[in-house]
C-alpha cells in the first residue's frame, strides 16, 4: 500500500498517474484517512477530473447488503468511481462471534470485501479513522491518502 500525504509531492504524482490512465482501466482502491469535508471534496474532484469519470456516492448508513451490492452494479454499469463515504461504519473491525448479531455483521463485511474485490474500477473509501477499519480491507488498499495532522 502506498501511503501519501495530502497535497505532498507524491499526491500530485498520484493524480498525474491517474490522468495518464484516463480510461480508468486500472482497478484501484483508495482510502482517505481523516479527511475534512472540504479536503474529501477536493480529492474526489481531483480524481474525478483526472480520470474523466463521475462519482457514484453512497454512505456507511446503508443497512442492507443488497442495497450496497446494487450500488456496485450501478457504478460498474455507468463506469463511475464508487465512493463509500463513512466507510468506517461499513467496515468496522470484525469481532469475535459472541451472538447471532456478531455473526451477521461478520458475514456482511465478508460480502462487502468480495464486492470490492470483484469491482472493476475505482473505489474510494472515506473514513474518519483508519483504526476502525478491518485489516482484511486495509490489505486490499492500493493507496492510503492521509490528511493533517499526519
Amino acid at each position: 500500500m502506498k501511503s501519501i500525504n495530502y497535497l505532498g509531492k507524491r499526491y500530485q504524482q498520484f493524480i498525474d498517474d491517474m490522468a495518464q490512465d484516463r480510461k480508468g482501466e486500472q482497478d484501484i482502491l483508495v482510502a482517505l484517512n481523516g479527511a475534512s469535508r472540504s479536503d474529501l471534496s477536493a480529492v474526489i474532484s481531483d480524481i474525478s477530473r483526472a480520470t474523466n469519470k463521475t462519482v457514484f456516492a453512497t454512505t456507511g448508513d446503508i443497512d442492507k447488503e443488497s442495497e450496497l451490492s446494487k450500488n456496485f452494479t450501478e457504478a460498474h454499469k455507468n463506469q463511475e468511481i464508487l465512493l463509500l463515504d463513512e466507510a468506517d461504519a461499513l467496515f468496522e473491525k470484525r469481532s469475535e462471534v459472541k451472538d447471532s448479531h456478531d455473526r451477521y455483521a461478520n458475514i456482511e463485511i465478508n460480502s462487502l470485501l468480495e464486492n470490492i474485490e470483484n469491482h472493476d474500477g475505482i473505489v474510494i473509501l472515506a473514513s474518519c479513522e483508519r483504526k476502525n477499519m478491518d485489516s482484511s480491507l486495509l490489505s486490499k488498499v492500493n493507496v492510503l491518502i492521509k490528511f493533517p495532522p499526519f
